[in-house]
C-alpha cells in the first residue's frame, strides 16, 4: 500500500504514517548537522541493498530497541525496506538542503 508516498505492508497503514514521520526527521538531522552529501552518496550507494537493511534492522531489534524503541525501529524496518522510502528519503534530504542553501543566500542580501 502505498500512502503519502510511503510504502507500507496493507496490514499497517499506521506504519505509513510512522515511516513518513521517520523519514522526515531522519532528513532534518541530517540537513541541520551538515552531512546531507555523505548521506546521500551513502544511501544511493547502499539502496539496491534496502530490504537487507531493514531486515538487519529487525534482526539487531534485541540490542537496538532499547535505544530507540521498538516502534521507531518497526517504523525504521519499513522505510528502509523498501527502495522507494530510501529514494523518498534522499529526495526530502535534498529538498531540505536546498531551502536551507536558498535562506542562506535570502539571508546575505
Amino acid at each position: 500500500m502505498i500512502q503519502g508516498g510511503i510504502v507500507s505492508s496493507p496490514q499497517s497503514a499506521e506504519g505509513a504514517t510512522g515511516a513518513a514521520k521517520l523519514i522526515e526527521r531522519v532528513a532534518r538531522v541530517i540537513v541541520d548537522r551538515g552531512l546531507t552529501v555523505p548521506a546521500v552518496l551513502f544511501l544511493e550507494l547502499n539502496k539496491p541493498l534496502s530490504f537487507l537493511w531493514g531486515q538487519s534492522a529487525l534482526l539487531a531489534s534485541p540490542l537496538l530497541a532499547p535505544f530507540v524503541g521498538v516502534e521507531n525501529l518497526h517504523h525504521l524496518s519499513l522505510a528502509l525496506g523498501d527502495r522507494q522510502n530510501v529514494e523518498l528519503l534522499i529526495q526530502r534530504i535534498e529538498e531540505l538542503s536546498k531551502e536551507r542553501r536558498v535562506g542562506c543566500l535570502l539571508n546575505q542580501i
